[in-house]
């Protein structure tokens, strides 16, 4: 229902961008995704509401994943991608997903969007596996239907509901977010691609560090962003970060909304930072929840209040109630499987993408293909330059 009501505002759409070379046609790219529609019972359905306001999931049988072919050079997509972002999906009409291709004799670049209602970027990730699979000839089993994160934590738990009504809205720091439509804006996006030997070193410097490279990303951006931003000079920055919850789930390959996340609050330092210093603070604070139990209880304010059945301006005060400037850095990581598919090879995984329409969100996401790390900002009030200033902190990381 979250996710449902957050869309009546600004669509929650989640969108990858995956390039592919070698030579493919737009039927065989057309099959392929009805492949992976049939693999994944999540992508047969819509949301309906009955009589006393309850949202369901419906299934429908024979209505395909629609696919749009888009003219142009698969190099250059972002155009293509804005359109994606800014069309919200029909929730009452299955299925909740959508693919755009731009497609050329030798090289395509496939945008694959769902709704967050029944995905997460993983689910995407793999949902983008397994049309590659079968668009190389290979063969892809359906999966069982997977519940939502939410649902495999409270099913048949009544905990909270007696204190429901309690579930208000935290104490604001600063002035509250502003949420909007941004109906007839456009988003900006930028990318940048770091080179193999960059990404190898940092890699393993991190490894030396003892920290991570979502540690690493963590401190580049909020550092670039002070750096070209004045507003963010000197303010305290919450950083947002998604992870994937399906091994502590037990879950596995599907396409369903399995993301928790962390946050931690990152303050303007009185003196220089160091850099390795402040990315071993990040592995450390920025931490997702490591058992069922603290991910329950990570959800438990949320799912309190959802039960309340709250509306839409309800659900905005709730959110709004963080304040405080906020960047998200989703990194997907080093792809999960291998970039070659037969004669086709995955170059290149752009996004996550997803704005929730508060005013100066940025989103700054990764992801890692064979050897090269992938970053993407994506805002409506975009940070100038800061994914060069990213790529200069962290090569003189490295360097140092």
């Amino acid at each position: 229902m979250f996710w449902w009501l957050i869309d009546q505002n600004h669509p929650v759409h989640v969108a990858l961008v995956a390039e592919v070379a070698g030579p493919t046609t737009v039927d065989g790219w057309r099959m392929a995704l009805g492949e992976m529609q049939r693999r994944h019972p999540n992508l047969s359905g819509k949301i309906t509401r009955d009589e006393d306001a309850n949202l369901w999931f419906h299934h429908v049988a024979g209505a395909p994943i629609p696919l749009r072919v888009a003219e142009g050079n698969a190099a250059a997509w972002d155009s293509e991608l804005v359109r994606e972002m800014t069309t919200r999906l029909d929730l009452g009409q299955a299925p909740l997903a959508r693919a755009t291709l731009i497609h050329e004799a030798n090289r395509s670049t496939l945008i694959l969007a769902m709704h967050h209602s029944i995905a997460d970027a993983k689910s995407i990730l793999f949902a983008i596996r397994d049309v590659l699979l079968a668009l190389s000839g290979q063969s892809i089993e359906p999966l069982p239907p997977t519940p939502s994160l939410a649902s495999l934590l409270f099913r048949g738990s009544t905990a909270g509901d007696d204190d429901a009504a309690d579930a208000s809205p935290p104490a604001v720091s600063g002035e509250p977010d502003i949420f909007r439509s941004f109906d007839g804006e456009t988003p900006i996006i930028a990318r940048r691609t770091l080179p193999p030997s960059l990404t190898s070193a940092l890699r393993q410097r991190c490894r030396s560090e003892q920290t991570t490279v979502h540690g690493a990303l963590v401190t580049a951006a909020v550092v670039a962003a002070r750096q070209v931003s004045a507003e963010l000079r000197n303010a305290p920055i919450e950083v947002i970060s998604p992870s994937d919850m399906r091994a502590l789930l037990g879950a596995g390959e599907d396409v369903a909304p399995l993301a928790g996340g962390a946050t931690m609050t990152m303050v303007p330092p009185a003196q220089p930072a160091d850099f390795w210093q402040t990315a071993r603070l990040v592995r450390r604070d920025l931490v997702p929840p490591r058992t069922s139990e603290d991910l329950k209880r990570s959800f438990d304010g949320m799912q309190q209040f959802m039960s309340r059945h709250p509306s839409l301006q309800e659900t905005v005060a709730f959110l709004a109630s963080r304040g405080g400037q906020k960047i998200s850095v989703n990194n997907l990581g080093a792809i999960p499987f291998e970039a070659r598919f037969g004669e086709l090879r995955l170059e290149a995984i752009w996004g996550p993408c997803i704005l929730l329409g508060y005013e100066g969100e940025r989103l700054i996401s990764a992801a890692t293909v064979d050897g090269s790390l992938h970053l993407m900002h994506t805002s409506y009030q975009p940070l100038p330059s800061v994914l060069e200033v990213m790529e200069q902190h962290l090569t003189a990381a490295c360097a140092s």
